[in-house]
């Protein structure tokens, strides 16, 4: 995409100003907020430069620089007698003009803009997913993503998004990998040779819709036919007939042939063919009632485009977070705890720094996992396999069923009814499921509702204006997560100030720390 929205990355000057840098038709656009500001100075072809300006007008004659390839990937330039930039993505980055040494801080980005996009034609629309709402402007593929081949800017098939950083453009029998983040594109390649799992009906393409479901697992239907993709594993079950395992779908649609489908990540998703579209509780495992013509409740899109979609993509969906660098995941929790649910940083940093003791902020990993592998970890035979999100959710320790260890998600939910109510809690008006495992929203959201109605002690420290970030981490651990390492032989949590409490306490207080910075450098005041 070339919008200018996605940033790419911030840099921190020493001075104390931050650089945004995003991504626009013309190469990259850089905004810097407190001392300092970038200019736009274009220096030779395949170049994109800035100077820096300081809010007293000092130029210092000083240049930042990237050199930007035919395929818009990039990569900062080193030059003698300006910038010499020392790491291409690191969190810090070392420049030097003459003898005078500077450092930018890398503060994270995530490949998400809260976009969803409708692709019609030879045009697309851009539907903003917080708001419902959509640009009511109709533009050209060809001009909004001049990434994608000549072939794929117009009549896609279909768009899907896995969630790790990857989207998937289908056109016939090729595709083309889409590189969220770097804005970049591998293809297109023949999906014979691409997806060999595919059964031989698939892999000649011509796809009708695929979904990303959520759990792990996409759907690619073809004419009456569907198949169900493991993301992880690279497998393929199928194919099997829409009507005989999709009966929940009105009769029009069970025969298939769908326009587009996609899943808006809160608990729904969306199957549109020709004027009507589907709304389809992924939790239940039905079709909602709030169904119909497209033109009735999509309203907010253009006319022209409310019917007959080629693709929709949801361009925001996140499910694989080990896929996702550790600092931005850090970021993205303490984003949404500080703007959507008004927790103070160090409140918020709180709250972070325990979810990343228990669990990196993963909210697919189970008790026991690796980082690399969440899913992956011992069952009752004490033998290592990877569990499927069902496995995980519909553990049964009395018949040895699923992963031996019971703790899931951010908080590591472990027993009764905290364990059983992440999988039936609500983020719109259905429950998840298995699907919670992937969806990072609904585990914070899960967490804030727990802190607010069950553990009001600890909720009330962390909303406190002047909590110190030490003070919050204390705090959850103490009152909220309370794990085994501060319980005594009876079960009973020990005194604070016992010195089995105070070394946990010390363990943890520099991740809420380090949480706390990260956010305040990547959002100064």
């Amino acid at each position: 995409m070339t919008e200018p929205e996605p940033i790419l990355g911030f840099w921190r000057y020493i001075d104390g100003g931050v650089v945004g840098v995003s991504r626009v038709p013309g190469g990259f656009i850089g905004t810097v907020h407190q001392e300092i500001q970038l200019e736009r100075c274009v220096h030779k072809a395949g170049e994109v430069m800035w100077k820096i300006k300081r809010s007293d007008g000092d130029y210092r004659g000083t240049h930042l620089g990237w050199a930007v390839a035919d395929d818009c990937s990039s990569k900062r330039v080193d030059q003698s007698t300006q910038w010499h930039i020392s790491a291409e993505m690191s969190e810090t980055i070392e420049a030097q003009i003459l003898t005078n040494k500077y450092v930018f801080q890398r503060q994270p980005s995530l490949p998400i803009n809260g976009r969803a996009y409708f692709f019609k034609g030879s045009n697309y629309v851009r539907y903003n997913l917080e708001t419902n709402d959509s640009d009511q402007t109709i533009a050209s593929i060809s001009l909004g993503w001049k990434q994608l081949p000549p072939l794929f800017q117009k009549d896609l098939d279909a768009v899907v998004n896995f969630g790790n950083g990857y989207a998937y453009f289908f056109k016939n029998d090729l595709c083309v990998r889409y590189d969220i983040l770097t804005d970049s594109v591998v293809g297109p390649r023949k999906i014979s040779d691409s997806w060999p799992a595919m059964p031989a009906d698939f892999r000649n393409g011509d796809f009708d819709a695929v979904v990303n479901w959520g759990n792990g697992y996409a759907y690619f239907f073809k004419n009456d036919l569907y198949v169900r993709y493991d993301i992880r594993t690279d497998s393929v079950a199928g194919p099997q007939r829409v009507w005989d395992y999709w009966p929940a779908l009105p009769a029009d649609f069970r025969n298939g042939g769908f326009d587009a489908a996609v899943n808006f990540g809160k608990g729904y998703a969306y199957f549109f063919k020709n004027n009507l579209y589907v709304r389809y509780d992924i939790g239940a495992d039905t079709a909602s009632p709030h169904s119909g013509e497209i033109s009735k409740v999509w309203k907010m899109l253009p006319k022209g485009f409310r019917e007959n979609f080629d693709a929709v993509v949801n361009w925001n969906l996140v499910v694989q977070w080990e896929d996702i660098p550790g600092y931005q995941r850090i970021l993205y929790v303490m984003d949404k705890l500080v703007r959507r649910y008004r927790y103070p940083v160090n409140g918020a940093a709180g709250l972070v720094g325990n979810f990343m003791h228990e669990s990196y902020l993963i909210p697919s990993i189970i008790e026991g996992a690796t980082e690399q592998s969440p899913m992956r970890a011992k069952d009752f035979y004490d033998k290592s396999k990877e569990h499927s999100a069902d496995e995980i959710m519909n553990r049964d320790a009395q018949a040895r069923e699923g992963p031996k260890l019971p703790g899931v998600g951010l908080a590591q939910w472990s027993y009764g009814d905290r364990r059983k109510g992440l999988f039936t809690h609500k983020l719109t008006d259905t429950a998840l499921g298995a699907s919670v495992l992937f969806n990072m929203d609904a585990q914070i959201d899960y967490a804030v509702q727990e802190l607010s109605t069950s553990f009001k002690i600890a909720n009330d420290v962390l909303k406190r204006p002047n909590v110190t970030a030490s003070d919050a981490c204390d705090e959850v651990l103490y009152e909220y997560e309370r794990p085994k390492s501060i319980l005594g032989p009876d079960g009973k949590r020990l005194p604070r100030k016992h010195p089995s409490v105070q070394a946990v306490f010390e363990e943890r207080r520099p991740k809420a720390m380090h949480a706390a910075s990260l956010y305040r450098n990547a959002h100064p005041e």
